[in-house]
């Protein structure tokens, strides 16, 4: 009798042992899932993108020698780095032209890059809008960027890409 009930006791420890790891299998396989979703939500922007963005404008002088400063930040997704990338934009506010910049970088793999002391002519960073455009993009082993390059409609300042008309 006592070898019966070991037994018994010995299959209800292997039955929880083997429902036990199929929970953790069903759990693994449901965070699996949730991180391949969570996975493709970059897949909007290539791996190999140059991001262009201002993520931050300053306002600098006093009464009517203000103006705004943005920063321009170009960060390198790739994993190749970026030789050159000239980038122009061009700074409007209430369809009035008020300053350009002419920026030229070079950028490692993962990495960003940031350039400012621009003077727009606008009392406050408000309401400014940027066209950009890539002038120059040659990655180190030579070959051109150009496509790569995508502008930032978010950030202090949104950027737009110019568009030839």
């Amino acid at each position: 009798m006592k070898k019966i009930i070991v037994i018994i006791l010995y299959i209800f420890v292997i039955f929880a042992a083997n429902s036990a790891e199929k929970q953790n299998d069903n759990k693994l396989k449901s965070y699996e899932k949730s991180l391949k979703s969570f996975e493709s939500s970059f897949d909007k922007m290539d791996s190999q993108s140059i991001l262009i963005l201002i993520s931050r404008a300053y306002v600098f002088g006093q009464g009517n020698d203000r103006f705004c400063s943005p920063e321009i930040s170009v960060t390198n997704l790739g994993n190749v780095g970026v030789r050159i990338i000239a980038v122009a934009i061009y700074f409007r506010k209430n369809n009035q032209d008020i300053g350009s910049s002419i920026t030229r970088i070079s950028i490692d793999p993962r990495d960003t890059s940031t350039r400012g002391f621009y003077q727009l002519k606008s009392i406050n960073c408000d309401d400014i809008i940027g066209v950009g455009r890539v002038d120059v993009c040659i990655l180190r082993n030579g070959k051109d960027c150009h496509a790569n390059a995508v502008f930032a409609d978010t950030g202090k300042i949104p950027l737009h890409k110019f568009e030839k008309n």
